[in-house]
């Protein structure tokens, strides 16, 4: 597209153009998935034991079109359970127990055997800081923006916070790499846990065929390999 007058491009003809491909390339996406697939989805989730509520449609939409899944609220409301359904066993990665654990040092390690895979870091804001050559930083930031930066396969992220409790915990960079990587979801409501009745529970711990032989449970990384300094390896 240039222009015949002065032989110049003319690039807000151009970003016109590739708005419109860019919109056509999501409609296609969208199209991908019909309301059967998700339907079926939603019953799948049913028989092992997810409660739907308003919003399940839409995040299972989100997630069966290849999009990353951020789901805030409140304890109890299922988001951790939900993502352990949706996802292939091992990705769900709690952010003290199996990602901050590796520290500064270990989580190197973490980054190449997690690069080619779907990962929940799963309630993020609980970790603690880790400490390294004196100085406090963020595993998780680290995380996010390696994540973010490499492309990796997709991210999810499960956590209790707010938005402004996360951008004043991690800071606003954090939070938008989150949301280029993430469609998010709010899920308010009762507690998950307290919907279900006691023999709810306990026939879902016996793997009871009525809500599936699935107990959530998920295949942990191998444990945090001993501390030792790395030199010279930082992010690029």
């Amino acid at each position: 597209m240039i222009n015949t007058q002065t032989g110049a491009i003319d690039f807000a003809a151009i970003i016109q153009r590739a708005q419109g491909i860019a919109v056509g390339c999501e409609k296609t996406k969208t199209a991908l998935v019909s309301d059967q697939d998700v339907a079926a989805k939603i019953l799948w989730l049913a028989e092992r034991g997810y409660i739907p509520d308003a919003q399940t449609p839409n995040i299972v939409r989100a997630y069966l079109q290849g999009n990353g899944l951020f789901l805030s609220g409140p304890c109890g409301v299922g988001k951790t359970f939900l993502m352990t359904l949706l996802c292939a066993r091992g990705a769900i990665q709690h952010c003290e127990r199996e990602i901050n654990s590796w520290g500064l040092d270990g989580i190197w390690d973490w980054y190449d055997q997690t690069a080619s895979s779907d990962v929940v870091i799963d309630d993020l804001g609980c970790e603690m800081t880790a400490t390294h050559y004196g100085q406090r930083e963020d595993v998780l930031k680290m995380v996010v923006e390696r994540r973010y930066a490499n492309h990796a396969e997709r991210t999810h992220v499960t956590t209790n916070l707010t938005s402004e409790q996360i951008v004043g915990r991690y800071g606003e960079r954090i939070l938008d790499r989150i949301l280029g990587m993430c469609v998010p979801f709010k899920l308010d409501g009762a507690s998950f846990r307290r919907k279900q009745s006691a023999e709810t529970k306990r026939e879902i711990m016996r793997g009871s065929t009525i809500y599936g032989s699935y107990v959530p449970e998920c295949n942990k990384l191998p444990p945090p390999p001993p501390k030792t300094h790395r030199i010279g390896r930082r992010l690029p």
